[in-house]
This record gives C-alpha cells, sequence and structure tokens, in this order.
C-alpha cells in the first residue's frame, strides 16, 4: 500500500479548513452585498447572474470547509469530517453532496452565458435562439445531476477494519473516520465522462461567445477610430463577462488534475491540491473585483464608508466615555466640596480639664 501523507500536514489541512471557511465566508460576502447594492439598468443582467452564481459558490466552499481529505492513496481515499458536520454525513454522502454544487454551479454559469447571447443577438438573427429551443438548451445540462445517485451507489466500501486504518494511517485515531473508499476503474471512468461532458458545454460557450463577438462587430459599421475603440471595448466587456467566472471553476479542477498527476511522486504535494477546494467563490470574487472597474470602484466606495463608520462610531464612543468620565470626576469633587462644607457646620468645640478650649469633628 502507497505510503500517505505526514500527520503534521494533514493536521495543517484540517486546521486550515477551519480558520479559512469563515474567513472566506466573511469577505465573499461583503463582496456580493456590494454587487446587491449596485442597481444599474445597465449591467442589472449580469448582476443577477453574479449574484446568483456566487450565492451557489459561497455554499459549496462553506459546505467543503467544514471537512477535508486526509489521507489519499493509490485507490484509497481517507475522510475526516469537521466538528460541524453531523454523524450520518459520511464521505459517500459528502461526495455526492459536492458534486451537486459543482454541477449546479456549471448549470447557473452556462443559463447565465446562454441569456447573454439572448441579449446580444438581434431579434431578427438566424443565429437567436427560439424561447423553446432555449428552455431546452438552458435544462439540458440538469441531466447531469443524474451522475449523483449513480456515484452513490458505484463507491464500493473499503474492507479495511478500523484496526487496518490505524496501521496504515497511526495519528487518524485523533479525528473520527467515517468511511474509506476504493477508487475503482468504473468510477475513474464515470469521472472522466462528467468531465468530457463539462468539455462539451466549455466548446458550446466559447462558440456562442463567438456568435457574440460576430454580432457586435456585424451591428456596428466601423467608422472611425472611436467607433472601432468602443466596439473593442464592448467585446472586451463581455469576454471578460463570460470567461471571468471560469476561474473559479478551473484553478481548483486545476490543482486537483495537477495534484493528482504528481500523486505518485509526492503524497504530500497531492494533499496540498484540496487547499484550493474551498477557493472557488473567493477566485471568483477576486478576478471580478481586478477586472470590472465598475465594481472596484463600488468595493472600495463601500470599504471607504465602511472605514469612515468605524472611525466616527470609535470617535464617538472615546468622546462618549470621556464625557461621563468628567462628569464622574466632576461629581467626585462636588461631593467633597459638599463634605467639607457640612463637616465645617458640625464643627464644635468643647473644654478641657486645664480650661483650653480643643475643636473636635463629629462624625
Amino acid at each position: 500500500m502507497s505510503t500517505p501523507i505526514s500527520a503534521g500536514l494533514e493536521k495543517f489541512i484540517i486546521l486550515y479548513n477551519i480558520v479559512s471557511g469563515p474567513i472566506y465566508f466573511i469577505i465573499n460576502s461583503m463582496i456580493m452585498i456590494t454587487v446587491i447594492r449596485m442597481d444599474n439598468t445597465r449591467t442589472r443582467t449580469h448582476r443577477n447572474h453574479f449574484i446568483t452564481l456566487q450565492s451557489l459558490l459561497i455554499l459549496t466552499d462553506s459546505f467543503f470547509s467544514l471537512g477535508c481529505c486526509v489521507c489519499m492513496t493509490g485507490d484509497l481515499a481517507f475522510y475526516s469530517p469537521n466538528f460541524l458536520l453531523p454523524p450520518f454525513m459520511n464521505m459517500k454522502m459528502c461526495m455526492c453532496v459536492g458534486l451537486l454544487f459543482l454541477i449546479g454551479i456549471a448549470n447557473t454559469y452556462f443559463s447565465s452565458v446562454l441569456a447573454r447571447y439572448q441579449v446580444v443577438t438581434p431579434h431578427d438573427s438566424p443565429d437567436r435562439y427560439s424561447p423553446c429551443q432555449e428552455l431546452v438548451l438552458r435544462y439540458a445540462p440538469c441531466l447531469m445531476f443524474g451522475f449523483a445517485p449513480v456515484l452513490y451507489w458505484s463507491l464500493p466500501e473499503s474492507e479495511l477494519t478500523p484496526e487496518e486504518v490505524n496501521e496504515v494511517v497511526p495519528w487518524i485515531s485523533e479525528y473520527p473516520v467515517h468511511l474509506v473508499l476504493r477508487f475503482t476503474i468504473y468510477l475513474k471512468g464515470m469521472f472522466a465522462g462528467l468531465w468530457c461532458v463539462h468539455m462539451f458545454f466549455l466548446v458550446f460557450v466559447i462558440i456562442l461567445f463567438s456568435r457574440m463577438v460576430t454580432s457586435l462587430r456585424m451591428r456596428t459599421k466601423v467608422t472611425s477610430a472611436s467607433t472601432r475603440r468602443a466596439q473593442n471595448s464592448a467585446i472586451i466587456a463581455l469576454a471578460l463577462q463570460i470567461f471571468v467566472p471560469l476561474t473559479c471553476m478551473v484553478v481548483p479542477g486545476f490543482g486537483l488534475i495537477v495534484g493528482m498527476a504528481f500523486s505518485f511522486f509526492s503524497r504530500d504535494f497531492n494533499a496540498l491540491t484540496f487547499l484550493l477546494f474551498n477557493t472557488h467563490a473567493l477566485f471568483n470574487s477576486a478576478v471580478t473585483i481586478a477586472f470590472s472597474a465598475h465594481y472596484r470602484q463600488s468595493m472600495a466606495e463601500f470599504i471607504s464608508r465602511r472605514v469612515s463608520l468605524m472611525i466616527v462610531t470609535t470617535r464617538s464612543v472615546t468622546q462618549h466615555e470621556n464625557s461621563q468620565r468628567s462628569r464622574a470626576q466632576a461629581r467626585k469633587r462636588t461631593a467633597g466640596v459638599e463634605a467639607v462644607s457640612v463637616q465645617g457646620t458640625q464643627r464644635t468645640f468643647i473644654s478641657s480639664p486645664k480650661g483650653a478650649m480643643v475643636s473636635l469633628d463629629t462624625f
């Protein structure tokens, strides 16, 4: 049996998931709230699709942050969940739920590209799809959801006992291990088929983009340099709106492929690729803000307003505390003066046996 990853790296991955999950959730939620607050008619269609895709990405990353794969050896996978997962979520169910999330992301992205294509293509164009064709194309990717039950029933459980698991991974006894799976040739073939289906839809997206570019170039005749610049700017904006969201799926997927390719040489490097599993929404947010000046300006204004509000709130709280402190000191001084005046009025004199007058303070 292959050598698993080191114990220190396995613990680091678990700690990374626990710490990075809430941080990424806060960052992605802030960016999504910024986009929600922007109500621009010109970018309303892209804004609505971005909000839908970003919401699904945040849910997917939050799910992947709840657990992590602690060991990948040859054809075996050891899974240790985080403390937030319920007991019935074994690795088989987690893989199926994760697959459903990823297929949902792909469907949402394809629907957004198709909607953008229908908006850009003129109504009298022969390349424009009819409402019936659009409905079929929009829901055709939903057939990929059928891979989830097939995956669930095709995942065979390993015959390893807990004692044998502890012999392979001695430190794994510190964490609960729900299930050990064996990746068969049939299972690898199913993943390859799913990957081919995704590649088919990616090629179709590229074809739609090329048609949109052709439509934009034919709609406006280039008569001057300014018109050419405006046309090129529109094509660049369209390319960013279509291909920027692909980054959120390409980067984690590419990391997984590279990790599997090098799994026979370095198990630790293969395990490090699992750190990218909860970065779908983070890459989508970062690339969107980086390539969109409109969103970047709105995000800067949002952050500046929040920072200014925090500064004003801090100053008001400090001033309130200082005023309360000064009032308390003034009350103490007033109370001291009143006590001295009361003591002065209560001062009496008595005679000593020798006839001398001695003043005593009565309390």
